[in-house]
């Protein structure tokens, strides 16, 4: 019986075995949930920095921001905090876009619209959206709270 050629002239393979590390950091990060509207349904976390980041979207008398301040006067200062919505109850729907590509993202762009509308099919019932006037906006976040509804008059079909 012939043996033909030891593998080990065509490869050579060396096998080390040893337990690997924790990869990233923020393995003991803080995770806060709680019910504020602030972060909406389908996107249910956010990463924070700076306290301040936090006061900017909660304000001052948030639990959520009162525990994350809490958890930033520690020492050493942790790096990052995550907050989560906890959607307890049902809440409404959503429209969400797509990510802008760099040439969409000319404000000049939406401020031509100034007498908008669309259709928009929810579970068979198309709603009609109208009077969408984006000519006075400055900057993208003021585009996007049209796409959330907080700004559109709309009108069942």
């Amino acid at each position: 019986m012939s043996q033909g050629l030891p593998v080990s002239r065509v490869v050579k393979t060396t096998i080390t075995m040893a337990p690997r590390a924790a990869s990233a950091r923020n393995f003991g990060a803080l995770l806060i949930l709680g019910d504020s509207a602030v972060i909406d349904p389908h996107e249910r976390l956010r990463r924070y920095a700076a306290i301040d980041d936090v006061a900017a979207d909660f304000g001052l008398n948030a639990p959520e921001y009162q525990a994350a301040a809490l958890y930033f006067q520690q020492s050493p200062r942790p790096v990052d905090v995550f907050i989560g919505r906890w959607v307890n109850q049902g809440a409404s729907a959503s429209v969400q876009g797509g990510v802008l590509i760099e040439e969409q993202r000319v404000i000049s762009r939406f401020n031509a619209v100034s007498d908008g509308a669309m259709l928009i099919t929810v579970n068979g019932k198309t709603v009609k959206i109208s009077n969408v006037d984006l000519s006075a906006e400055t900057n993208l976040n003021g585009i996007g709270i049209y796409t959330s509804g907080r700004r559109l008059k709309s009108n069942s079909r």
